[in-house]
């Protein structure tokens, strides 16, 4: 077991190699200890209160004394808006009960949640538990009278309310794999619900893409074949780490392709489910297979698992008349549905998706991209690709793809429309921030690669700048995904750092990193240790070494709960070893790893979960169903509310842009999606106006939990004898 603070002995000896501290005394070190065993207890406010009643000629202390006084003037500040929106949502959720406003009273009561100051207790208020029976009523009669857009929204609200991932799961699937076969099979009928539903609750009707004719199922599923499948169902049969079998991954297929079949409204799109009698024969068929498969003792074969979907095949055929496609990209869906939420397949059509999430590169033009108000903005391009070349800017309008209106269309739309194969043009149709005149844009598409780590603070003309405070040198990387280039990049940063001035300690922030590769997590790990365990998964066990080693300064990890997988190997691993204090919020817990296998001659992918991974500690995070604790909890617990989040998210949306010298100033509208006629939005600018400069996000209270990480690096650097003394 690796004890979670720093030995005394061990602080002085990493003290003294901080660059540049090497005056400080040993006594600074036993003040470093306590201040951070004081913090990981929970006792920040007791620390504060210790620090700021420590006297001292030093300028660094009298500076410190004025920024805890700022943070705690800030804290005061967000607790009283805090317990002002708490109440606004309340009031407003009493009111949509009265008027029997299911779907409103939903939305208020996520909000109240996420500003309460108990989100468990929360749901324990006799309103709240009267709100979930009404809501749980009202999405069982909406499935029920078909009206699924209105069924999902509840149980998604109620997912988000009652947070537990099991409860409203199930339902939950099954309508949006409802939803799923529409938009993909009969997108006109789609879209008369999704206009319908938008009338319902007083919305003007989504416009259907275009270009949407275009992505028809027939492409989606081009180079999909039987073959495909049973090499994933065997891989996934004998690779998953839950146990597994042919039985229940085919029983999966055959409860997808019951829901498929009964659908009505895939009739015209698919004649043989028009023929109610053909209809009703192959569903007896799939009703047996169920039946004899439930009934059977013996485990299914591969050879029995390939036979029956051999003939399960035919009888499509003769039945029912469905594209083999078809059945074989249905029945996976189900198949792996049986599994988790990670193991999937990536199809010939979704192998660019695949290349983005698992290469850290994708074949495109190079514009990061937002619906703003329904419009196709350009929220910035990155740095030296072909659309940041030919001048494409944050706030600029894609009016057109190819010549196609963009009216309507989704991101993921975009995406595929945008991307493609290397070195093919795309036309797209600009209209410049502050103009109403359209300009055509040819860009040629190029591999790009996508950065993984940035600093505090963009400058003009791309480089970032990671030093957050240049008295003592304290510098600050995000790192956004794990992959085959994170941990150079995270190299170059820390160089950086150390020619233009040294680094005495560093914030490693991992919020909102989804994770990415098990290596780019071991080889951050790498970094911050120079020996012990870093990770293990199954019998591998990942050791650090003094090859990369950065060296012994203080190092802070911000983690929140969207904080999952690659990052929690890293926040974990470095909390296990005391090398780092963790600063924010429960991370998500995902603590599972999957592994690529390829399908058919390299042209699908399945991506299945094979392993739990256990940090130092012999932890394993991975939040299962029914879970009490899961994810790595900080040292320090930080939370910020929903409304900070998103008031947060806003400010680096616009100070990450891209921009040079000639730049004109964002307006902020462009990007960060606040329509004219939204009071309530407008007010919430107003309230808060999108800071210039990240050091002014800093000083007006969009960050607190960056705002503690400071703090903690500042306390540990200084000598505070005074303070010595009542830490022991």
């Amino acid at each position: 077991m690796y004890l979670r603070c720093f030995s005394r002995l061990w602080l002085i000896l990493a003290l003294l190699t901080i660059p540049g501290l090497a005056s400080i005394a040993s006594a600074q070190s036993v003040i470093a200890d306590g201040v951070w065993e004081m913090a990981g207890r929970g006792e920040t406010e007791k620390l504060w209160t210790q620090i700021r009643q420590t006297s001292g000629d030093s300028t660094a202390i009298a500076a410190l004394h004025q920024q805890i006084d700022q943070h705690q003037q800030l804290d005061a500040q967000r607790r009283s808006e805090t317990a002002q929106s708490f109440n606004k949502h309340m009031t407003k959720l009493a009111e949509a009960m009265a008027e029997d406003d299911i779907r409103e009273a939903m939305s208020e009561a996520v909000q109240a949640r996420g500003l309460s100051n108990s989100p468990e207790q929360f749901l324990t208020d006799p309103r709240i538990k009267s709100l979930i029976e009404r809501a749980e009523a009202a999405a069982s009669q909406a499935e029920a009278d078909q009206k699924w857009f209105e069924a999902l929204v509840i149980y998604r609200r109620l997912n988000w309310l009652v947070d537990d991932f099991v409860t409203y799961d199930e339902p939950f699937d099954r309508i949006a794999r409802k939803l799923r076969i529409l938009s993909m099979y009969v997108p006109d009928t789609y879209h008369v619900l999704s206009e319908a539903y938008a009338i319902s609750i007083d919305e003007d009707p989504p416009v259907k893409w275009e270009g949407e004719e275009d992505l028809t199922w027939r492409e989606e599923l081009k180079g999909v074949t039987r073959s495909m499948l049973m090499q994933a169902m065997t891989r996934a049969a004998d690779k998953h780490v839950e146990p597994s079998s042919y039985d229940r991954l085919y029983i999966g297929g055959l409860e997808t392709l019951r829901i498929f079949i009964r659908m009505q409204q895939l009739g015209d799109t698919f004649p043989g489910l028009a023929d109610k009698t053909q209809v009703d024969r192959f569903d007896e068929y799939l009703v047996r297979q169920h039946q004899e498969l439930v009934a059977s003792t013996q485990p299914m074969t591969y050879t029995q698992c390939a036979t029956r979907l051999r003939n399960l095949l035919d009888y499509a055929k003769q039945t029912v008349h469905l594209p083999e496609s078809v059945i074989v990209f249905e029945f996976a869906v189900g198949a792996m549905d049986t599994l988790d939420d990670y193991s999937t397949i990536y199809w010939p059509s979704d192998k660019e998706r695949f290349e983005r999430t698992t290469k850290q590169e994708f074949i495109g033009v190079g514009v990061q991209i937002t619906l703003n108000d329904d419009k196709l903005t350009v929220a910035g391009p990155l740095l030296d690709t072909p659309a940041h070349k030919a001048g494409l800017k944050a706030g600029d309008r894609i009016v057109t793809i190819d010549g196609k209106s963009t009216t309507g269309i989704s991101l993921d739309q975009a995406i595929t429309a945008i991307t493609g194969k290397a070195n093919t043009t795309v036309t797209l149709g600009i209209v410049p921030a502050g103009s109403d005149v359209v300009v055509e844009k040819v860009l040629t598409r190029k591999r790009i690669h996508i950065p993984s780590v940035k600093g505090f603070e963009r400058q003009t003309g791309g480089d970032w700048r990671y030093i957050v405070d240049e008295q003592d040198r304290i510098g600050m990387v995000r790192v956004e995904q794990f992959g085959p280039d994170t941990a150079d990049e995270l190299d170059r940063a820390v160089r950086q750092m150390r020619k233009t001035g040294g680094l005495n300690g560093l914030i490693v922030d991992l919020r909102f990193n989804g994770g990415g590769r098990l290596d780019a997590a071991r080889n951050l790990s790498n970094r911050f240790l120079d020996q012990g365990l870093i990770v293990s998964v199954g019998d591998d066990h990942y050791r650090a070494d003094r090859k990369y080693t950065y060296g012994d300064f203080p190092v802070v990890v911000l983690i929140n709960n969207t904080s999952a997988s690659a990052s929690e190997i890293l926040a974990g691993c470095l909390q296990d070893h005391g090398r780092a204090l963790i600063v924010g919020e429960n991370s998500y817990g995902k603590g599972s790893v999957q592994e690529i296998f390829y399908l058919g001659a390299y042209e699908a992918y399945l991506k299945v979960t094979t392993r739990y991974y256990k940090l130092p500690s012999d932890r394993i995070i991975h939040r299962r169903p029914h879970a009490t604790e899961w994810g790595v909890r900080p040292d320090v617990a930080v939370r910020m509310t929903d409304e900070q989040v998103e008031r947060f998210l806003r400010a680096r949306t616009l100070l990450d842009t891209l921009r040079e010298e000639d730049d004109p100033e964002i307006d902020p509208t462009t990007l960060i999606n606040v329509p004219g006629d939204d009071e309530e939005a407008q007010a919430e600018l107003e309230a808060h106006p999108m800071p210039k400069s990240a050091r002014q996000m800093l000083a007006e209270g969009f960050d607190p939990q960056m705002e503690v990480a400071i703090l903690l690096i500042k306390a540990k650097l200084l000598d505070l004898p005074t303070l010595a003394e009542k830490l022991d």
